[in-house]
């Protein structure tokens, strides 16, 4: 540690922490400002393209124009009210039916007005998509209908990927996500374009309502300044117009905006209703006369309940009928009583203690697959045309229906024809599957569309004539007190249901098969609530700090459309605070600033981060990747057996953390050989989840992406694994378990609990009363690890990631995730340290762990100790933040060229790189990159780092060997001495 501290002082790092501007500014490209007689001159030659393109219209132009004036949208009388609300208001809120054509044509109506009357030039419409999937596939119909082909007037900006229009007189489709970022850190927005149409605002999604506060906000400040702003268009097919004209039109700066609305019908084609009970009778018929079809109605799969459903929703119709009720309390479907406690009884205690809390949330019937496959064979019987679409809860259900559809004999004889029937998935990981979906078929085959609610707004299948709907969604809540999210599936809300219906009569009549009954339906709230009152504010608490528009994040939630709760914002701002994204004073750290240019959340970005500092890429983006309610371990197949597999994969680290590494380790191995046989043994022997690991690739895969584009890493390789490219530099300390328990301390919500006296099982954190061991971790000590607990002591240190309160014992909480520190892990890496006053030799961590220093060496007073890893935790401190500031800046640059290159250049850059191998292309990289931190200090200091926790880890397995030895030696010597007292007692009786 001394031997460390002096060289990386020699090799420049400061001895003080140095002041480093918390707002360095970013690099903007600005576009020049063309002169009025440009924008002239530039409007005429619009006007005049425009003229000859309409006067003369090509065959394929003049169909479509007379297929758009079909919409109720391009009726004329609609056309010039749309025109004149937006020219003479400052917002204009517009419910449009489904199918009315809102989002591909009223931005037509309002560009093809500016450039008709030579005001081409002054025309830059942006219009916002809730998914990446609308943004591309409407913007590329839209293209179509102009006849052009994107990149002239029409053009879309996704993450990673877009086709930007002509700078003026143009159609920019783009993801409400992108739109939010630009507002944030780009001041001339505003200015770039002349109207901002947010699409499906219903949605209420945080990143719509955030947009929706800084747009109101920027425009009201720019009309006190009398400067040039956009007009501002929502459009929905559901939406309450006059709240948001309410909130619109608030005062800001003392300015309040002009509003109107406006009411457009939708298409005239009828939508026939069925519900569950409707259409029952009819799948029941043919059961009787079909065994494979009795199969899906009757399955034999423990995992699909098809038959209980039923029931469940025939009863719940029937009781609801008798009661004369048509409301829930919540929007969730609860397992009964009987099935709960049948299935807790089923459990350990952990287990069952760590549910029993969010079991109104977490208890839910899984999807009747059968029945919904059942629904799909019933519509392809009764019809000839129109393709179907399936709405299901995610990735799970639609994996488990196409399979049980490609199983079934006669389908899989239509689906392999490929002429007759094709079978799509959409999913918002899945775009180049998403795409496939809009490629023309043969004629007379059909479609069978398999999706999440992606595919309930804005994109268009046009050959959708028959819906299943499932109703169900699963959406993201935030518990604050466990800092997690769940995702229970839910039963939809009116609103929902009325776009999914609306899908089925976009250009004919349709049929809409609701797999629920008609009590079900009318029980639904009649909105979603807002994401904002639900979900983790931690990302867009960050977002909003990394812009230069805020003030305070707590100011900010105030002004939104619905507020969300003060507790959620509490939390946002202590856990940025904890990650080191933020100050205490609220000013974003280099670090923040970095963490923010990602959409991933802070605390797995700021995982690889860490990694690529110290080394140790490739666990740091496994643990980075983990769900904490989506284990490596699945509890469902392996039941008790599961802390067995967990400890065999931990050895003798101590760490659920680094279990988990190693399991995912051998089962990404084992799918990357595609060794069949070793995946078996892992999911049969070992309880690995393959799904769960298969996600966590799709995950890691993200976050190199990111990587990549902040100029920390080389390309990733799409047809290899993203563990394999990783270059060897940044993997380098990969197997260094001290290295990996230390740096995953501080990741997520990881505290430190203190073990209570000499009560083996029982700790206390800083939040006091007794916390347990989960039943799971590998730190849980059965009676049968009694080798291991000989070796525990009072006061020894466990770092954990959750903590659950139990719910018959509110005193009594849960630690799961938890890992075994050393007290230097601890101290070096806590969250705070600080020397206790007034008690020498004593350091207070996380300003409640007293501990006391003493040391086994003759050269040091507990003193001196005490101050040397006071110093060392500082050089740690100033290291991490001279490197992130140094990261940061390569972001940018990696930013500033993506900008300002072209795509030749791009190109060049490309194939000059490809020439590299991944280590010297790293290499290369570091070289740009270090300004504050050379090289040579990084590894000098990393190395420091690794022989410091090594050293402090043998020490501490020599002590357990040393304890271990003396206990051997106590228990052989109270043997020898219990022998002795044996024959000097039987020596005794023989004498009398």
């Amino acid at each position: 540690m001394v031997q460390t501290l002096k060289e990386i002082r020699k090799l420049g790092l400061p001895d003080a922490a140095q002041t480093h501007p918390f707002a360095q500014p970013t690099f903007e490209v600005r576009s020049p400002q063309p002169s009025k007689h440009g924008l002239d001159k530039l409007s005429q030659r619009l006007r005049d393209k425009w003229n000859a393109k309409n006067t003369n219209p090509c065959p394929e132009y003049q169909f479509s124009l007379e297929q758009r004036k079909t919409l109720p949208v391009m009726a004329e009388d609609v056309q010039k009210e749309i025109l004149e609300k937006v020219n003479e208001n400052d917002v204009l809120v517009v419910r449009a039916n489904t199918a009315s054509g809102k989002t591909t044509q009223i931005p037509q109506i309002i560009l093809d007005d500016a450039l008709s009357h030579g005001k081409g030039a002054s025309c830059h419409i942006a219009i916002s998509q809730p998914r990446r999937i609308s943004a591309t596939s409407v913007a590329r119909r839209v293209a179509k209908e102009r006849n052009e082909s994107l990149g002239q007037s029409v053009g879309y900006l996704v993450r990673f990927d877009s086709v930007m229009p002509r700078q003026r007189g143009s159609l920019l489709y783009c993801t409400a996500g992108v739109l939010l970022k630009r507002l944030q850190s780009h001041h001339d927005v505003l200015t770039t374009f002349s109207h901002i149409i947010i699409d499906e605002v219903h949605e209420r999604s945080i990143i719509i309502d955030c947009t929706l506060t800084l747009l109101r906000d920027l425009i009201c400040e720019r009309k006190s300044q009398h400067l040039p702003y956009p007009k501002l268009l929502l459009m929905s097919a559901t939406i309450s117009s006059r709240g948001f004209a309410e909130y619109l039109t608030r005062p800001r700066h003392g300015i309040e905006l002009k509003s109107a609305e406006i009411d457009i019908g939708g298409s005239v084609f009828p939508v026939t209703t069925q519900y569950l009970q409707d259409f029952l009778p009819a799948l029941e018929t043919r059961r009787q006369r079909d065994t494979e079809f009795l199969k899906l109605l009757n399955p034999t799969r423990k995992d699909d309940p098809t038959g209980a459903y039923i029931r469940h929703e025939l009863d719940f119709s029937t009781a609801m009928t008798a009661k004369g009720q048509t409301s829930t309390a919540h929007g969730i479907d609860q397992v009964s009583r009987d099935e709960a406690e049948q299935e807790a009884a089923n459990n350990d205690e952990e287990s069952e203690a760590l549910v029993s809390d969010s079991r109104e949330e977490s208890r839910e019937l899984p999807s009747p697959i059968g029945l919904i496959a059942a629904t799909i064979f019933h519509v392809l019987d009764q019809s000839t045309t129109g393709d179907i679409l399936v709405f299901l809860v995610g990735w799970n259900d639609i994996e488990r229906t196409a399979e049980l559809l490609e199983g079934h004999p006669a389908l899989k004889r239509r689906l392999d024809n490929g002429k007759v029937l094709r079978l799509f998935k959409l999913h918002s990981s899945l775009t180049e599957t998403n795409d496939r979906v809009f490629d023309e078929i043969p004629a007379g085959c059909r479609r069978i569309v398999l999706a999440t609610n992606i595919a309930e707004t804005s994109i268009t299948l046009p050959d959708v004539e028959h819906v299943i709907d499932s109703g169900k969604i699963r959406q993201r809540f935030f518990n604050e007190q466990s800092g997690l999210d769940t995702f229970p599936a839910r039963w939809i809300s009116k609103s929902n249901r009325k776009q999914r219906e609306g899908r089925a009569g976009r250009v004919r009549p349709g049929n809409y098969y609701a797999l629920f009954t008609q009590a079900r339906a009318e029980s639904f709230e009649e909105n979603t609530p807002p994401e904002i009152t639900r979900v983790d504010l931690t990302e867009a608490s960050l977002d909003l700090k990394a812009s230069p528009i805020t003030n305070t994040v707590r100011e900010f939630f105030q002004r939104t459309p619905t507020a969300p709760k003060a507790e959620a914002v509490e939390h946002a701002f202590h856990y940025l605070y904890k990650l080191g994204a933020l100050t205490m004073d609220e000013c974003i750290t280099p670090l923040g600033k970095l963490l923010a240019k990602t959409p991933v959340h802070p605390s797995m970005m700021r995982a690889a981060l860490l990694g690529v500092l110290f080394r140790c890429l490739e666990p740091m983006l496994i643990i980075a990747c983990l769900e904490i309610d989506a284990p490596i371990f699945s509890s469902n197949t392996g039941g008790n057996k599961v802390p067995a597999s967990r400890k065999f994969f931990a050895g003798d680290s101590e760490s659920d953390l680094i279990a988990d590494v190693n399991a995912f380790r051998k089962c990404e191995a084992a799918l990357r050989n595609m060794d069949v046989g070793a995946l078996d043994s892992l999911s049969q022997e070992h309880f690995i989840s393959t799904s769960t690991v298969k996600y966590m690739l799709k995950v890691a895969r993200q976050l190199c992406d990111e990587l990549h584009h902040a100029g920390l890493l080389p390309a990733p390789d799409p047809d290899r694994s993203v563990f394999a490219t990783i270059p060897p530099l940044l993997n380098k300390h990969a197997d260094c378990v001290p290295l990996l328990k230390a740096l995953s301390m501080n990741l997520y919500n990881s505290d430190l609990a203190l073990r209570k006296g000499r009560m083996l099982q029982s700790f206390t954190t800083s939040s006091g009363g007794k916390s347990l061991i989960s039943h799971r971790g590998v730190n849980f000590l059965a009676k049968q690890d009694e080798s291991v607990r000989k070796l525990r002591r009072p006061n020894d240190l466990l770092s954990y990631v959750t903590r659950r309160q139990d719910t018959e014992t509110p005193t009594t909480s849960w630690l799961a995730h938890t890992s075994m520190v050393t007290p230097l892990i601890a101290a070096i890496f806590c969250r705070g340290l600080h020397d206790q006053e007034g008690q020498d030799g004593t350091l207070l961590l996380n300003n409640w762990i007293q501990m006391q220093v003493r040391v086994g060496h003759s050269a040091f007073e507990s003193s001196t100790a005490v101050k040397l890893i006071s110093e060392f935790r500082k050089a740690l401190e100033r290291f991490c933040t001279l490197a992130f500031t140094d990261l940061d800046k390569a972001a940018q640059q990696a930013e500033l060229s993506r900008n300002c290159g072209n795509s030749d250049a791009l190109n060049t850059q490309s194939h000059q790189r490809a020439d590299l191998g991944p280590e010297r292309q790293h290499q290369k990289q570091e070289k740009q990159l270090t300004s504050l931190i050379s090289q040579e200090l990084q590894e000098k200091f990393v190395e420091g780092v690794v022989k410091v926790l090594e050293a402090d880890d043998q020490a501490l397995r020599e002590l357990f060997s040393r304890n271990a030895l003396e206990a051997e030696q106590r228990r052989l010597q109270f043997e020898a001495d219990q022998r002795e007292r044996e024959a000097t007692k039987l020596r005794l009786q023989r004498s009398m």
